[in-house]
Order: C-alpha cells, then sequence, then structure tokens
C-alpha cells in the first residue's frame, strides 16, 4: 500500500511540473538602422534590433502572465503593464507595434546571439541598441531565459551585458538562485555541514585567482545537463575591464544543497 502511495506521489509531482512548462514561444524580431549625412560626411545613425525567443503559452494563463509581465519589465526596466512585448517595444523605442515582426514557430538554429550577430552596415559612428533573448531552461517548474544585451552612445567601448532570467513557473514568481540552493546542507551520516559559498568562491579563485569574491552571491544562473552555471556581470567581481565570469558547480554539488520545494529539479 506504501509502495503504491507513493508512486501516485511521484505521478501527481511529475503531472504538475509537465503542466507548469511553458509549451510555445513566439519570436519577436526587429530592425531599425536610419542612416543620416552631416556636413563632414560621416555616417551617422541609430541602430535598433530585436531578437527575443518570447514565453507564449502554458496551461497555467494566469502565471503565464506574471511571467511574461515581469520579463518585459526586467527586459526594459520599466513597467509597461502589458504581457505584449510587442506593445511594450513599441513604446520603449517610440515605433509603431506593427514594425515588431512575429514568427509563430521559432526557428530550429539559432544563430548566435553575440554582438557578431548584429550588422551595423559599415556605420562606425553610431547610437545602438539590441536585445536577444534565449530559452537556457524550461523543464522541471523552471523558466530561464538568457538575456544578452548591447548598448552604445558614443565613448570608448559599448556596453555589453548578459544575464539568466529565472521563473518558476508553477508561481509565477521571478528567483534567485539562493531561492532554489540553500546557502547549508547538514549531512547528518557525517555529521558535517557544508557550505555552497566553499565551492562557489573555490570554482572562481581557481578560474579568475585575481577576482574579488566579495560579491559571490550576485550572480544570475542557468542550468545546462551536467552544471549549475553561475554568471557574473561586468563589475560584479572586478572592474570593467576584468570583464564577465562564469563558473560550473557540477551537479552532484550542486544538488546537494536543493531546498525542499526544488528537490525534483535534477531526478
Amino acid at each position: 500500500m506504501q509502495r503504491i502511495l507513493t508512486l501516485i506521489t511521484v505521478l501527481s509531482a511529475f503531472v504538475s511540473y509537465s503542466n507548469a512548462q511553458i509549451t510555445s514561444f513566439t519570436d519577436y524580431q526587429y530592425e531599425e538602422h536610419p542612416v543620416f549625412m552631416l556636413e563632414d560626411s560621416d555616417p551617422i545613425g541609430h541602430l535598433q534590433q530585436l531578437d527575443i525567443e518570447f514565453p507564449m503559452d502554458m496551461e497555467d494563463k494566469k502565471v503565464l502572465a506574471k511571467i511574461q509581465q515581469q520579463l518585459i519589465d526586467t527586459l526594459l526596466h520599466d513597467h509597461f503593464h502589458t504581457t505584449q512585448l510587442d506593445v511594450a517595444m513599441a513604446k520603449y523605442w517610440n515605433i509603431e507595434p506593427d514594425k515588431i515582426k512575429r514568427k509563430s514557430v521559432y526557428p530550429s538554429i539559432l544563430q548566435n546571439d553575440a554582438d557578431e550577430y548584429f550588422d551595423y552596415n559599415g556605420v562606425h559612428n553610431i547610437h545602438f541598441e539590441h536585445l536577444c533573448g534565449r530559452t537556457s531552461y524550461n523543464q522541471n517548474g523552471l523558466y530561464i531565459m538568457r538575456h544578452h544585451y548591447t548598448w552604445y552612445d558614443y565613448g570608448s567601448h559599448h556596453y555589453p551585458s548578459t544575464q539568466y532570467f529565472a521563473f518558476d513557473t508553477r508561481t509565477g514568481k521571478m528567483v534567485h538562485f539562493l531561492d532554489i540552493f540553500s546557502e547549508y546542507h547538514w549531512d547528518n551520516k557525517r555529521l558535517t555541514i557544508y557550505d555552497i559559498s566553499y565551492y562557489i568562491q573555490e570554482a572562481l579563485s581557481r578560474k579568475f585567482p585575481e577576482i574579488s569574491l566579495q560579491h559571490w552571491m550576485d550572480a544570475s544562473f542557468t542550468i545546462t545537463q551536467t552544471s549549475l552555471v553561475l554568471h557574473y556581470t561586468h563589475d560584479t567581481l572586478g572592474c570593467w575591464a576584468d570583464g564577465e565570469q562564469e563558473v560550473e558547480i557540477p551537479l552532484n554539488t550542486a544538488k546537494l544543497f536543493l531546498n525542499p520545494d526544488w528537490k525534483h529539479l535534477f531526478e
């Protein structure tokens, strides 16, 4: 009888996590490249580019709407009070909504979202902004988007940034990696306390020995088949010139620190 109850519990949990998965996406795309000439004949323009895989469907429409709205607000650093990315982008860039192109099926072959993906058409003195979004993880009650953003308004260099935005698809809540992984794990057999900061800081020290570890918790994250990946943007663990940093914690280590509500994540 106990085995039957356990099986029912496991199956119920599986159905719950499956129902919480985002089931379809739309690829929103936009590119505007007006160019005009100054008196000294230097080409000038403002380039705006968008290529974002946006969540469009799941069983719980209220949770989906919550994720959509939070994702838009996070991408654009403002509150547009809408679940439609084209509407928000139109206001953000002061363009018409119908200029945002949508594809009903996201392409199976994805272009690289690095800076080289964007074609500046030979324009040198240019203001530009581009936003990319790719689904990084979408299962077991967790959705993660990898967002790559670049902005330039003259100066010595542009400002690129990569972040991961994570959402609990059971509740729609945006989550930090420490919402899923506890800082400590108590091993009853060995009577030992394990500290997740030890593993993260050790990995950072090995890979980036000159980097400050003061803000090790200020990471966005994603999950691969083998690792918990922690990503740090510019200025987080060092100066701007140090660039972005990324370390991987093996899943066998990371799973020790899963909070009770996320024990299913690596099963």
